[in-house]
């Protein structure tokens, strides 16, 4: 498995339900108010992450260190045993991977993944889901339900069904789970809240699965650091020797 699969993963989440009691309305606003304002926003982001992939029976993972800044560019290294095994550089309209064991390279536009692919999304998207942020419903066609240890809010956005399902008592946001027109299957989980000075409580434990007709992906994110609104330096060049392979 190639780290684009990753990349791919990333992009199809960000584009992305029932229970019969319903909260009180005072309840309800306290509800929504919880998931509306849970995002933080930013300029600059940094940081390290342990991350897991499963998908069709094999299991890699490995060390990220990522650098971004705000609708512009994300840099990602990945590394395994201490050695730099791939870096990702995309910008709002292309990407490139090298691949540092081989000495290749692949490049392309984003727009191509997504019509390869059939998704709907763009660098912000993939900056927004690193940052442990969601995209938001509409707050003019949802639902709010009670379901055991949840309150839940249900809408849809751009042709997805999409359900946020919130603690409680802390109303932190646990679980989010999406289906799209191709039957594309999504759950986020959001785990190990910790305060982070300036930008209140985030969730370092996070993990995305996808089921979709071709099989299912699961990817583990255990957050190890994470710096805001520290600017770094975005630099990538694509050493000469190296061979494109697409």
């Amino acid at each position: 498995m190639r780290i684009n699969t990753l990349l791919i993963a990333l992009l199809i989440c960000q584009n992305f339900l029932l229970a019969t009691d319903k909260p009180p309305e005072k309840r309800e606003a306290e509800i929504l108010q919880a998931l509306m304002q849970r995002n933080v926003e930013f300029e600059w982001l940094k940081g390290k992450v342990q991350a897991q992939i499963e998908s069709d029976g094999e299991t890699i993972s490995g060390t990220l260190h990522f650098r971004m800044k705000s609708d512009s560019a994300v840099l990602i290294s990945v590394r395994k045993f201490g050695l730099e095994a791939a870096r990702v550089f995309a910008d709002t309209g292309s990407y490139t991977i090298l691949y540092r064991l081989e000495n290749t390279y692949e490049s392309g536009a984003i727009a191509d993944l997504t019509r390869k692919y059939q998704f709907d999304a763009n660098l912000t998207d993939l900056q927004q889901l690193i940052a442990g942020n969601v995209m938001l419903p509409d707050t003019s066609s949802l639902e709010i339900s009670s379901d055991g240890d949840y309150e839940v809010i249900s809408s849809k956005i751009q042709g997805l069904k999409v359900s946020y399902y919130l603690e409680k008592t802390s109303l932190e946001l646990k679980k989010m789970t999406a289906v799209d027109a191709q039957l594309r299957y999504t759950t986020l989980s959001f785990e190990e809240y910790r305060e982070v000075s300036g930008f209140g409580r985030i969730s370092f434990a996070r993990t995305m699965e996808i089921t979709a007709p071709e099989g299912t992906m699961r990817v583990k994110f255990q957050c190890e650091e994470l710096q805001f609104n520290v600017s770094s330096d975005l630099s990538f060049t694509i050493p000469a020797q190296y061979e494109k392979i697409n």
